[in-house]
């Protein structure tokens, strides 16, 4: 009934007073020309009922015929509403522009949520995923999710074990999980091979997946010992020869060192200016947008408007451009930055390697600036050596 009432306002409605005459005659008329009364009733010795405006003009007719007189007792409905208030027609217009504006909008992704992993941040996952099209802006009734989860597991070279797209009304879920790093054997190799040690060190972990394992947890091992035999012999003592994988962790010594030069050149700083990109539902507005050339380097910062825990897409980035020029270095600068390259390069090589312990050791001599680290660390260990053989057929 709900829904009929609806129907009813919107096409509007008079209520109407029908007194005198042939009253039941003016009822049979009116049914007989399909004319619909509804919420009809008898008050004060008058037939009172409701119809639509449309219908209320052919009363006119029947009322004639039966002598019946009609008067208006109240109008009422959408048309009615909006004769009333022309002189408002800016509200309506208002909200008309507000009705179509949030079903527009909510055909699009306006929030962008990423979760599951504890080796990337969700600021990482969402990046990557603006590679691949998710982004603020796109329409989700011609994205398709799977694809996009596809490319984004693709971005991170199997470091993720799986990763779902979902979008649900204007908001993108996604859920990722971290693969377990030597979790699996590496079928990509299938040349008979024997898994052998890429440094000394102790064994402190070992999982053998194919093969015959040749050395066990707590031994200590050289750079070259085999670890893994790829070859094993069948029940009639013939050889076969497989692919030796397994997963191996070993506790060892490890340096990383870093020399500079007294008169080397380095770039240095000259210069810097800002930029601005306004994001407005997915649309970058650029201000103060100049021509990059080489010796420029541009960092970005992002933000956004939040609420609560959602990221609204209402946003700016401050892209600051950094102009460089060659320089030689002072003698008072040369160990900060002997410090700098030696942190930077000590965290790309060791930042999937376990550290215990460590030593850093500085020394200065006169044309030079040394900066050398030794750490006691756990490493995977392992590298596969193939194994040359004449007409054999692998496994």
């Amino acid at each position: 009934m709900k829904v009929v009432n609806l129907l009813r306002y919107i096409k509007g409605y008079i209520r109407f007073n029908a007194a005198g005459g042939f009253t039941e005659r003016f009822i049979n008329l009116c049914a007989g020309k399909a004319i619909n009364i509804f919420k009809s009733s008898y008050e004060n010795g008058a037939f009172v009922g409701e119809t639509d405006i449309r219908n209320f003009a052919k009363l006119r007719s029947v009322a004639r015929k039966t002598g019946v007189r009609i008067t208006v007792k109240e109008k009422g409905g959408l048309p009615f509403f909006i004769k009333r208030k022309k002189h408002r027609a800016g509200l309506l217009l208002g909200f008309v522009f507000y009705c179509l504006f949030v079903v527009i909008m909510n055909m699009f992704v306006w929030n962008i949520d990423a979760s599951g992993s504890n080796r990337y941040s969700d600021e990482q996952i969402i990046e990557a995923a603006e590679k691949v099209g998710v982004r603020y802006g796109i329409c989700r009734f011609f994205f398709d999710e799977s694809k996009a989860a596809r490319e984004i597991y693709k971005l991170f070279d199997d470091e993720l074990s799986w990763v779902t797209v979902n979008i649900k009304a204007s908001s993108c879920f996604i859920e990722v999980r971290d693969s377990t790093v030597g979790s699996k054997p590496d079928n990509k190799n299938k040349e008979p091979s024997n898994l052998v040690a890429d440094f000394d060190g102790v064994i402190l972990s070992d999982e053998t997946y194919s093969g015959i394992k040749n050395i066990s947890k707590g031994s200590a091992v050289k750079k070259g010992d085999l670890l893994i035999s790829g070859i094993m012999e069948d029940d009639y003592g013939s050889a076969v020869y497989y692919s030796a994988q397994g997963n191996f962790t070993a506790r060892h010594m490890r340096s990383c060192g870093v020399e500079l030069q007294t008169d080397q050149k380095v770039s240095v700083i000259c210069s810097y200016t800002k930029k601005y990109v306004l994001h407005f539902f997915g649309l970058p507005i650029k201000i103060g947008f100049s021509l990059k050339d080489e010796n420029t380097d541009e960092f970005v910062v992002k933000r956004f408007l939040q609420y609560g825990t959602h990221k609204l897409p209402l946003g700016v980035s401050i892209i600051t451009c950094v102009k460089k020029e060659d320089a030689i270095i002072s003698q008072e600068n040369m160990s900060v930055l002997a410090a700098d390259i030696f942190t930077a390069k000590t965290y790309d090589e060791l930042k999937n390697t376990k550290l215990l312990s460590g030593k850093i050791v500085l020394q200065r001599e006169k044309d030079s600036f040394n900066i050398k680290g030794e750490y006691d660390c756990i490493d995977f260990i392992g590298i596969s050596k193939p194994i040359i053989v004449e007409n054999i057929e692998s496994k």
